[in-house]
């Protein structure tokens, strides 16, 4: 057997081959056709309130929900499947808020190393958990300065496509 349904290389999405002057009408109109009525049923609109799930109680997880909730939905970036990644986003952090405290209170009354190792794994694999889905959702400061160059980096190519063809329209007008 030469692969599975998931072997070789993923298709690009419609504005990827737009960006990269590969996009073809003839060829793609299709799955531009599917990406359009799927991104219409998928988006959540601008005037969309999400409130935090009552599994999270921790006060700063709470904020940080609403604020990047209130940005990934302006940005026009998240989509209902990614609501419950978010959440185990916001319960990593209230998690590692928890182990955090207890660590302090712990160093206080002078516990054994095993406790102490024990809760240090716990924090050290949840913190993990956590900086690999913050680069999902441009927690950082360095993934939002990634979101707006990209976003620049897509009107740059918009005007380079446009120019082009408007060198084209000129030159076809000059030798018609």
């Amino acid at each position: 057997m030469a692969g599975n349904k998931n072997s070789g290389r993923k298709k690009k999405p419609v504005v990827e081959k737009k960006l990269a002057g590969t996009f073809r009408k003839d060829r793609h109109a299709e799955q531009e056709k599917a990406e359009n009525l799927l991104n219409q049923i998928c988006c959540i609109d601008q005037n969309t309130i999400l409130t935090c799930p009552e599994t999270i109680t921790d006060k700063t997880a709470i904020n940080f929900w609403d604020n990047q909730i209130k940005f990934l939905i302006s940005c026009g970036i998240l989509k209902p499947q990614d609501l419950p990644l978010f959440e185990s986003l916001c319960k990593d952090l209230e998690m590692i808020r928890e182990i955090t405290k207890k660590l302090s209170m712990l160093e206080v009354s002078d516990p054994t190393s095993e406790q102490v190792d024990i809760l240090l794994k716990r924090k050290s694999r949840l913190e993990n958990s956590y900086n690999s889905k913050c680069v999902k959702f441009f927690v950082s400061p360095a993934d939002r300065a990634r979101l707006a160059l990209d976003a620049l980096d897509i009107e740059r190519k918009q005007q380079e496509n446009q120019s082009a063809i408007s060198k084209i329209i000129a030159r076809n007008s000059i030798d018609g």
